[in-house]
């Protein structure tokens, strides 16, 4: 990575009383699973990422603030629960547990496409990718074998408010990644 450049992503900030809801789910999970064979994140590191903007040279954060001030503004804070646990690729040979939003990702797709939309005129290629908006609750260990259980722990169907869209970035830590918000925009809330 060059000296001026940041590893950057947008992603919805969540709720404390909902991360702390996955944590304990990521726990009764990995009571299913081999000892040691997922790297879980901590709740103060979950969240479910809009777009992920990879290498950026700093001098980009102002015009990665603004489009992020302008779909926030065009956007409305937006209720949502806790949904089933999921994983990726394939329950038979997981690399990624994961949790869900609700069952309609309909209004998570509409700020994606936004963002995605906006970040085409700076330069930014949109991902070939569908996206599948998600949070990370673990990921296997290299050459560790597991299988998604075929009863997996449910989240509570707690109640989750998304009212912010954050610009974070991020940078290898001796136990996972850490994040840094760089910038917040609440929606429905011009700046």
């Amino acid at each position: 990575m060059n000296a001026d450049a940041l590893r950057l992503f947008i992603a919805l900030p969540l709720p404390e009383q909902a991360t702390a809801a996955l944590e304990e789910t990521s726990r009764e999970l990995a009571r299913l699973l081999p000892a040691g064979s997922v790297r879980w994140v901590p709740a103060t590191r979950m969240h479910l990422t809009l777009v992920f903007l990879g290498e950026t040279a700093a001098t980009r954060l102002p015009d990665l603030q603004n489009v992020v001030d302008r779909v926030a503004a065009a956007g409305q804070p937006q209720r949502s629960a806790l949904g089933p646990l999921g994983c990726f690729p394939n329950a038979r040979r997981p690399h990624v547990f994961w949790a869900s939003l609700d069952q309609n990702p309909a209004p998570l797709q509409a700020l994606h496409n936004a963002l995605a939309d906006n970040l085409i005129p700076l330069g930014w290629v949109r991902d070939a990718r569908p996206f599948s908006p998600h949070i990370t609750l673990g990921r296997v260990r290299r050459g560790a074998r597991v299988v998604f259980p075929d009863l997996p722990p449910q989240p509570p169907p707690l109640a989750v408010v998304v009212d912010r869209i954050q610009l974070l970035s991020s940078r290898r830590g001796a136990n996972g990644p850490l994040y840094r918000v760089l910038h917040t925009a609440r929606l429905g809330h011009a700046t």
